[in-house]
């Protein structure tokens, strides 16, 4: 039993890690998956039924996955059992991270606007 779990739990992984590696679907194929519950909900449910054979195992692991992402570890839910504070704060802070522009970029952004004035002004 516990090589089952193991192996659901290994399936998971790699199929959550997987998202990041197919960048390449298209955009119709993307929003189907961001819009319909249910149809992540049966991949969630074949990820688990593809690890361990077992449709019962399957459910449970299935339901347990639900409520521990939608519930548990969810900030905006009230029985979210992560520091709601400390996590909204971290995440503030790395938006603001990514907006702020090094002097790297503005040098490269600087560079590309004279290179397109230079362009547009020796053709005219």
């Amino acid at each position: 039993m516990y090589d089952k779990l193991f192996m659901a739990l290994i399936m998971l992984a790699m199929n959550i890690g997987g998202r990041f590696i197919v960048m390449d679907l298209p955009q119709s194929i993307e929003q189907i998956f961001t819009t319909s519950s249910l149809l992540r909900t049966f991949v969630i449910f074949a990820l688990f039924f593809s690890a361990t054979q077992d449709v019962i195992i399957s459910i449970i692991l299935t339901l347990l996955f639900i409520i521990i992402m939608k519930y548990l570890l969810n900030c905006d839910s009230e029985f979210c059992l992560l520091n709601k504070e400390t996590f909204k704060s971290k995440l503030d802070a790395k938006e603001n991270k990514s907006n702020v522009i090094s002097e790297e970029e503005f040098m490269k952004a600087k560079k590309t606007v004279e290179s397109f004035m230079n362009q547009k002004y020796s053709t005219l």
